[in-house]
């Protein structure tokens, strides 16, 4: 079987998916490649593995950005966000993580959520 290659465009393709919605598997389709094709890639290219995890924390913080926008405004309608997605997400983080950044950063305005 022919291993399709991933080009810099697909690439870029798959980060900024996987940036905007936290799925791997989204973020392969949207680029036009499995899963495996891009966990393998990640695994024998520090730079592509270096940018997922930019990627994943980029979706990790719209994610918690999200929350604590719902949590504190309250939510009447709107996107669902798939529970199994969030704590995958959020479980990448360390436990500490969020306590450790000063109250400032913690609090401050939620940046845009991208459709």
């Amino acid at each position: 079987m022919r291993r399709l290659k991933l080009t810099r465009e697909l690439q870029e393709r798959f980060l900024e998916a996987l940036a905007d919605t936290g799925s791997v598997s989204t973020a392969a389709a949207v680029a036009g490649t499995s899963r495996t094709r891009v966990y393998e890639l990640r695994r024998a290219d520090p730079t592509f593995a270096s940018a997922w995890q930019e990627a994943e924390d980029i979706a990790a913080d719209r994610l918690e950005d999200e929350a604590r926008r719902r949590a504190l405004e309250g939510v009447p309608e709107g996107p669902k966000v798939r529970i199994q997605t969030a704590r995958k997400i959020l479980r990448r983080r360390t436990p500490g993580e969020l306590v450790e950044l000063p109250a400032q950063q913690r609090f401050s305005p939620p940046l845009p959520i991208s459709n």
